[in-house]
């Protein structure tokens, strides 16, 4: 039921028990438990300056080197230009949420435009 440790002539276990002050286990923290790391496992010194570099290439090739291409700039056209309805949808809720929350608010702008639209599929539908 003992801990036994290796003959060093043989190589065989003997009977004898480990004295634990002077095992490998001794010099085992519980922190190297719960941090994963042991007092071996250091942080290597190049770390930080791999790993900025590393951010600075890829933001250097994805924000100024990289050509835009199709999907980048159907990202960049307005949802209400795909969606059909939805600015109307849109403006009739903002005037709606101005007119009952913030009666300061000028709305005739979005007014002018909700106008702007209907009108353009009375046209349509014509």
């Amino acid at each position: 039921m003992y801990a036994t440790k290796k003959s060093q002539d043989d190589g065989d276990l003997s009977d004898e028990p480990i004295k634990y002050s002077t095992s490998k286990a001794a010099d085992w923290k519980a922190e190297y438990s719960f941090s994963g790391q042991t007092r071996e496992d250091v942080s290597h010194p190049y770390q930080p300056l791999v790993i900025v570099s590393s951010l600075a290439v890829f933001l250097i090739y994805f924000g100024y080197l990289r050509e835009e291409n199709d999907i980048d700039e159907q990202l960049s056209t307005p949802l209400h230009h795909r969606i059909e309805g939805l600015e109307e949808l849109q403006l009739k809720n903002a005037i709606e949420y101005y007119k009952n929350n913030d009666s300061s608010y000028d709305t005739k702008a979005m007014e002018e435009r909700l106008r702007e639209i209907r009108s353009q599929k009375q046209v349509i539908n014509s």
